[in-house]
């Protein structure tokens, strides 16, 4: 890719801009994934986690 002409420069910021997007989407999909396994946890790891607490 030739970063030296206005069309290279556009090329590259265009494909900056789609890999920026598809981090924070990944990240996104992740904390939400991450959010709804500890709603599915068993109700005794819950008991674990208060005892740890203390």
């Amino acid at each position: 890719m030739d970063t030296s002409s206005p069309i290279g420069k556009f090329y590259f910021i265009l494909i900056a801009a789609i890999a920026e997007m598809e981090v924070s989407m990944i990240r996104e999909r992740t904390l939400l994934g991450l959010k709804a396994a500890k709603k599915k946890r068993p109700i005794w790891w819950k008991a674990k986690d208060i005892c740890r607490k203390k």
